[in-house]
């Protein structure tokens, strides 16, 4: 289950990444835009950072400088 949730997730920034329309993408995975952009702000911490994406029981933001 775990496994399919984040293949989800990162398909969901892929397709994000690619242009797709965020309306479509959600309607599609019947998701909502805020979880949409929740994982993309997510994914573009983890690039910064230099990590693959972990779950997000295990993310904890950083405090803007």
């Amino acid at each position: 289950m775990d496994d399919e949730i984040k293949k989800c997730r990162i398909l969901a920034v892929q397709r994000f990444k690619a242009g797709e329309n965020p309306e479509s993408i959600c309607a599609s995975l019947d998701k909502s835009k805020f979880w949409l952009y929740k994982w993309v702000k997510h994914q573009a911490q983890m690039i910064l950072r230099g990590l693959k994406i972990v779950p997000a029981s295990r993310y904890h933001p950083v405090s803007p400088i």
